[in-house]
């Protein structure tokens, strides 16, 4: 990569040093995200790191999530009113959205929540025993699971999340509602019935960042669609042309 200003040509690592040296420079623009970035940490190593973890590790979770958001709303237009209902109570036409705003919104949560049961990002992991220890488990008749040290152990949210002895006999269904303070909590009664995010202390640091993103962009999408109307996009609730939802 070259600069066309400086002909300088940049490697990775020299990038980074660039963009850290021109800091000076930024403090009198309006880039609040990198001032605030910047006066964390100057250290190349760990800018270099957090762009890892934003273009590798969060885009395309974050993606995959927003991809099934809409798609499941596309299809359930009585769920879409729904949450079209709660945003427009909660937003009253203001355009700037706060985390208070996203707090109040608990079936804007419910949806997100559906969707990360049903389609998880990671659909399965994998975890490698560092060294010799036991699974304890409830299931075993003949005791605790002994795990070599280099064992690796799979595991799949995709089914784990899709049981019907941990979610009824609704399990592959997409609803909203069985996260209200009304439906039964007895998929709960296990800690990792629902695990989008991992858990323990592996636990992904980008949870919240993941929610708060993916709600904002549904707030600012459907809040928007009664707008789009006349576009003939969205008659509420109600997919005019679908395939212009594709």
């Amino acid at each position: 990569m070259s600069d066309s200003a400086s002909g300088l040509c940049l490697s990775e690592d020299n990038l980074l040093k660039y963009l850290l040296a021109t800091y000076e420079g930024m403090k009198t623009n309006d880039l609040p995200f990198e001032q605030c970035w910047l006066n964390i940490t100057a250290d190349p190593k760990d800018v270099k790191d957090e762009l890892m973890n934003f273009l590798l590790a969060i885009r395309d979770t974050t993606a995959s999530f927003l991809t099934f958001t809409t798609y499941v709303l596309a299809s359930s237009p009585e769920i879409t009113a729904d949450l079209q209902d709660e945003i427009a109570s909660v937003m009253d036409e203001r355009e700037m959205i706060t985390s208070a705003d996203i707090g109040r919104m608990p079936y804007l949560r419910s949806v997100l929540n559906e969707v990360l049961r049903l389609f998880p990002p990671v659909p399965f992991n994998i975890r490698r025993c560092l060294r010799d220890s036991i699974l304890p488990s409830p299931l075993s008749k003949t005791g605790p699971f002994p795990i070599k040290k280099g064992t690796s152990v799979t595991y799949i949210p995709f089914i784990i999340q899709r049981q019907p002895d941990l979610w009824g006999s609704s399990a592959e269904s997409f609803d909203p509602d069985r996260w209200s303070t009304d439906f039964p909590k007895a998929s709960f009664l296990h800690s990792f019935a629902f695990h989008p995010f991992n858990g323990g202390p592996r636990l992904c640091l980008g949870q919240q960042y993941a929610y708060i993103e993916c709600s904002h962009v549904i707030i600012r999408l459907y809040g928007m669609i009664d707008k789009l109307c006349e576009g003939g996009l969205w008659i509420r609730g109600e997919p005019k042309n679908t395939n212009m939802l594709v």
